[in-house]
This record gives structure tokens, sequence and C-alpha cells, in this order.
């Protein structure tokens, strides 16, 4: 029993110490992730999915399938023909409202593309919203606020928070394979905390490069204050790119 017990507690550790690199991993390369590159051209002139007004193609699918519908001989023999014609018939209406929401999804996104291409900064805030590309860094304990100085050119303040953000404690496995766990020093820590703000405020910079027809990235890093810190609420560091 007691071998097991010690079994199970060298593995806890493990997992302890493989969770605490995983996690430096992650705040150490935000950096690496962008998003894909949007055409806002292309979108502003993309067809609609079908003509206004006539059948979509979710709507035309399934009152194909209600129409070859043909009733077995089972379904005849137990009246249960007209509860599949039903079911059918219930697809087709289902197959229209999709079809509403894919008009109104085309719409939508070519109004947003038409206003972005004419720089309009209400749609700048739109895209970002609906794209979410900060939605990874924002769950590791940072936020963002964004004011669009022009067409050209948008200001972000990234906020961190670095007690929320850079573990606390440093866990390492001895010879034996036991948790060591120590308190993260101030050099150790604030290291962490350079790299980690520089690894987002490359991957900011690149999202924003992506997503939107801009020439310029301002960002400020600030520091967010914490009763249980020193740390108090004002610009790090600014970068322009």
């Amino acid at each position: 029993m007691r071998r097991q017990e010690k079994m199970e507690a060298l593995q806890q550790a493990q997992l302890e110490v493989e969770a605490f690199q995983n996690r430096l991993e992650i705040l150490l390369s935000v950096h690496k992730e962008c998003s894909e590159p949007i055409n806002w051209k292309i979108l502003s002139q993309q067809a609609p999915p079908f003509e206004k007004g006539q059948p979509g193609p979710n709507e035309q699918a399934a009152r194909k399938k209600l129409e070859a519908y043909e009733p077995g001989f089972f379904e005849k023999l137990f009246h249960r023909d007209s509860d599949r014609k039903k079911q059918l018939q219930k697809e087709v209406e289902k197959g229209k409202a999709l079809d509403v929401d894919l008009y109104d999804e085309w719409e939508a996104t070519k109004e947003v593309a038409e206003r972005v291409l004419a720089g309009d900064p209400k749609a700048y805030k739109m895209a970002i919203e609906t794209m979410a590309p900060f939605d990874d860094i924002v769950d590791l304990g940072s936020g963002f606020d964004f004011h669009f100085v022009d067409q050209d050119v948008v200001e972000v303040t990234f906020h961190v928070e670095p007690q929320e953000v850079i573990p606390k404690t440093v866990k390492l496995l001895t010879k034996t394979g036991r948790l060591s766990q120590r308190k993260m020093g101030k050099t150790m820590f604030y290291a962490y905390y350079q790299d980690y703000v520089c690894s987002c405020v490359i991957r900011v910079a690149r999202d924003l490069f992506a997503l939107l027809p801009i020439r310029t990235v301002v960002i400020h890093a600030c520091l967010v204050q914490n009763e249980s810190t020193e740390f108090c609420n004002k610009k790090v560091q600014s970068f322009m790119a």
C-alpha cells in the first residue's frame, strides 16, 4: 500500500512540474500564433449565397428529400408515412430558417467589409470583437483597450496583471522524483514578465495587421494595480509597429 502511495505521489509531482513548465511555455510563445490575413475586398465583392426571395440551398435540399419520399410497405402498414412526411416538412421549415440566417450573415459581412475598407473605426472595432483574436491572451489574465486614431493607426492599451499571469511558485523535481517548490525570485519573475509582455506585443501587432487594413500599431503595456504587490497602474513600455 505504501509503495502504491509513493508511486502516486511521484506521478502527482511529475504532473505538477509538467503543468508549471507548460504554463511558462504558453506564456512565452504567445507570439507564435497569428490569425490568417483577411481580404476585406474579396469579402465586400462576394456574391450572395442565393437570390433573395428565392428558395435557399438548405430549403432546396430539404424539399428535395420531401418530394422524393416514398413510404415503404411497413410505413404504410402501420400508418407511419404521415408522421414521416410531417418530419420532412419540418425539415423544410428548418431549412428556410437556416437560409435566412445564411443570407443575413452574408449581408452583415458585406456591410462590415465595405465599412472596414472605408476606414470606419466602428467597423474596425466590430471586426476585432467578431474575430476575437486575443481571447487566449485574455484567458491568461490580461486585457485590452483599443483606440482608433484614424483609418491607418490603432492604439492599444495592453493591461497586464503579473500576479495573475506569472506563476508565483517554481516547481521542480528532485533527484529522487519528489516535488520541490520555492517562491519565484524577483529576477526570474521579471524576466518571465518581460518575455511575456514582448511576446504579447508581437502577437497583437501581427494580428491587427492581419485583421485590419492599417499601417501603424501603437501598443502601451500597462501594469494593473494589485493590492498584494507594489505594482502601480502606469505605462511601463510603449511599442510602435
